[in-house]
């Protein structure tokens, strides 16, 4: 249930700075990314300029500079993942089953109770949270104890999973 040891609290994403000469530069808004292709489809893989550059002394605004929201997909960790025990960890669930499961983290199912007879059970706190895609986010700490738990946490609610023995059901 422990994720790979490879994994460390710096691994924060870099900033880089990048002189062009202003006679290069195209009039208008541009975009910037790092090769010719598209993006594969990551959040921050193509920045956005909303500013004429090309301009001698012109600056972007820092309102004026952002990631490409086209590229911007759900965030946080899913299903499948492997995430760093003991840190809260943005995770991405699909309500529209209920939470009983929380699904498979660190090659572990997670599994809570739920009240009886109510397969679908969302608690009232974390009923606000869910999109319309009936996803929401919350934060979840995988600790490594005996046994281990995965606490989520979302509107201050807090429910504790546990390794299950069985896989989570297709939904």
């Amino acid at each position: 249930m422990d994720p790979p040891a490879a994994c460390t609290d710096d691994t924060n994403p870099c900033a880089y700075v990048v002189a062009v000469d202003r006679a290069m530069l195209v009039p208008g808004p541009c975009a910037i990314q790092l090769g010719a292709e598209d993006p594969c489809g990551a959040s921050g893989e193509r920045t956005l300029v909303d500013a004429d550059l090309s301009v001698p002394g012109a600056v972007a605004a820092a309102a004026a500079v952002g990631a490409d929201p086209a590229l911007a997909g759900p965030s946080g960790a899913r299903s499948g993942d492997i995430i760093e025990t003991g840190y809260p960890t943005t995770y991405r669930l699909d309500a529209r089953c209920g939470v009983e499961w929380l699904g498979v983290l660190n090659v572990a199912a997670w599994r809570t109770e739920v009240p009886a007879s109510s397969v679908e059970h969302v608690p009232d706190p974390w009923r606000a949270a869910v999109a319309a895609d009936g996803t929401f986010q919350l934060e979840v700490t995988v600790e490594p104890r005996s046994p281990p738990t995965a606490a989520a946490v979302a509107n201050r609610h807090r429910v504790v999973y546990e390794p299950a023995s069985e896989s989570p059901p297709a939904c």
